[in-house]
C-alpha cells in the first residue's frame, strides 16, 4: 500500500484519481478547497486549503510516496463541453 497525495482531488480528474487509488488499496491525502463538497471525504485524509497555501501543501505531502496533480484539469462536465464548442465556432 502506498500513501498518495492528490492536489485538485475534488475536480473530475482528481475524483477519478482518488477512486482509482482507493480501489487499488492505497491511502489518500487530498487537498481540497471545500471539504464539505468532496464526495469521498469519509474515505481519505482531507486537507482544507489551496495549492497557494504552503502549510496545506506541506501537510498534504507529509509521508506521501506518490503525488498526483489534477490542478487546472477540466472534467467532461456539460458546462465545459458547451464552452469548448463555442470556442471552436469562434475561429
Amino acid at each position: 500500500m502506498r500513501k498518495i497525495a492528490i492536489f485538485g482531488a475534488s475536480g473530475g480528474t482528481g475524483q477519478l484519481l482518488t477512486a482509482m487509488s482507493l480501489a487499488a488499496g492505497h491511502s489518500v491525502s487530498a487537498l481540497v478547497r471545500v471539504p464539505e463538497r468532496f464526495a469521498q471525504r469519509e474515505r481519505v485524509r482531507v486537507i482544507e486549503g489551496t495549492a497557494f497555501d504552503p502549510e496545506a501543501v506541506a501537510e498534504t505531502l507529509a509521508g506521501a510516496d506518490l503525488v498526483f496533480s489534477a490542478l487546472g484539469a477540466r472534467s467532461s462536465s456539460l458546462r465545459w463541453r458547451r464552452g469548448w464548442r463555442r470556442a471552436g465556432r469562434a475561429g
